[in-house]
């Protein structure tokens, strides 16, 4: 459950654009977004770990893809 609700507030913050300085737009990407697909869930990954105590960047213990991505294709 702490996970689930760090990932839930860290995503708020993103709607909220309290985290706007972490998404840099590019303009060249693949038709299906991976880039920003992939930099969402980092950033969602990174501010829910430091909601939580943790280490930014370390992946635990919330994983961008496991955690956050829930292992979907962008590409789907």
């Amino acid at each position: 459950p702490a996970i689930g609700k760090a990932i839930i507030e860290a995503s708020q913050e993103v709607i909220d654009g309290k985290l706007n300085d972490h998404f840099p737009l590019v303009v060249w990407q693949t038709g299906s977004g991976t880039q920003s697909n992939m930099n969402a869930n980092e950033v969602i990954s990174n501010r829910a770990i430091q909601l939580l105590g943790g280490v930014m960047g370390s992946k635990k213990p919330v994983h961008p893809n496991d955690h956050v991505n829930m292992s979907q294709s962008s590409n789907d």
